[in-house]
């Protein structure tokens, strides 16, 4: 129990207080004593705290800004009496969310999304730690850490990303949100499927999977019911051939992998059936190799150029079908194969075909049924 004069803790038989001398009470005690463990869940008006002036315990009503301490009178805030006892546990105080250390989560929220508009993700990745250190089942918190993660400055951002339907934030915002969060969270996600059926160009849509991961694909293209895909990243790293010696792009190993392995073990039979064959043309400076018709192939050193706002940001090397470029005198070198740098930059005298650093983004064409 505690000393009704002082708060000093003493022993449940105490008759006088060890710190002032107070003659102790022990059923007024034993009272104090319990109001300390009330359940802060199971009150709706009023709550344990201790006075900040002489410590004695109180019970203050969390509808009201001030409170009086029974014990020495003084008048204190209800949120400073709450900070004192130092329990766990949220109460609402007005319109406001207050947990027992004095913090206001409705004010740390506000400053998270004042973070993430800002693109502070390293900062509001912290406020929300801290918020869920006191209150783990905040859906909001949740919430503004799949932004982080995703990088959003502001929640509309979350309907043009990639799906996110298997993120651990996600996932927990959905677990902990109010019925209002669970139903914007579920706009975004229908609204990507949405946006996957009817894809425009530039948009980042998924296609295919390979373990269980989603493919994406750059929208290059859209006519007449079809896209143009370019994969967002390399699936591989393998030689444009697989053996050394000349070789065009309609003879090598990459092409046959591209339109067997590849098609059939990453895509369904559904899906595959949705992939259109495409004429491929020998390039206008790089007229060697025959013409070909493929499903799935690589863009050549024109296709590049022409796309090439697209391409850049990419931090890995990248084929091409095109065949390399002699330095000395502009001539066709089949022992090499152009490709895009890791900085976004076409190198048209290309790699020896062996080199298996470099990556492979394939591209499609795919029917579209507009909904």
């Amino acid at each position: 129990m505690y000393c009704m004069n002082c708060g000093q803790s003493l022993p449940d038989t105490a008759k006088f207080c060890m710190k002032c001398g107070t003659p102790q009470n022990s059923a007024s005690s034993m009272e104090s004593s319990n109001s300390v463990t009330v359940n802060t869940d199971a009150l709706k008006s009023f709550v344990p705290a201790m006075c900040p002036n002489c410590n004695a315990h109180m019970k203050v009503d969390v509808s009201s800004k001030i409170s009086r301490c029974e014990a020495c009178g003084t008048e204190c805030l209800v949120q400073d009496a709450i900070k004192t006892l130092n329990v766990r546990g949220n109460v609402q105080v007005g319109n406001a969310t207050i947990n027992v250390y004095g913090t206001n989560i409705d004010n740390l929220l506000q400053r998270v999304e004042l973070m993430l508009a800002d693109g502070d993700y390293r900062g509001a990745v912290s406020r929300c730690e801290t918020i869920l250190d006191s209150d783990p089942s905040n859906g909001n918190a949740y919430l503004y850490l799949l932004m982080a993660n995703l990088e959003c400055r502001r929640r509309s951002e979350l309907a043009s990303q990639r799906l996110f339907d298997q993120n651990k934030y996600f996932v927990k915002a959905i677990q902990f949100g109010d019925e209002n969060l669970k139903t914007e969270l579920q706009g975004y996600i229908k609204a990507i499927h949405s946006r996957c059926r009817n894809p425009h160009k530039g948009d980042e849509i998924y296609f295919g999977s390979i373990n269980g991961q989603r493919i994406w694909w750059k929208v290059l293209d859209v006519r007449d019911n079809m896209a143009c895909l370019l994969c967002s990243s390399s699936v591989a790293c393998m030689p444009y051939h697989a053996r050394g010696g000349s070789i065009s792009w309609s003879k090598c190993s990459l092409r046959t992998w591209l339109n067997n392995d590849f098609i059939n073990q990453y895509f369904t039979p559904e899906e595959r059936e949705k992939i259109l064959m495409c004429n491929n043309v020998t390039d206008r400076r790089n007229q060697v190799g025959d013409s070909t018709s493929d499903k799935v192939f690589l863009l050549s050193i024109d296709e590049a150029g022409y796309l090439f706002d697209s391409t850049r940001a990419i931090c890995s090397a990248w084929w091409l079908r095109s065949p390399g470029i002699t330095v000395r005198n502009g001539g066709i070198n089949t022992y090499r194969a152009s490709f895009v740098d890791f900085q976004g930059r076409i190198d048209s005298m290309g790699s020896f075909i062996y080199d298996d650093r470099i990556g492979v983004r394939p591209v499609m064409w795919v029917r579209i049924v507009p909904t």
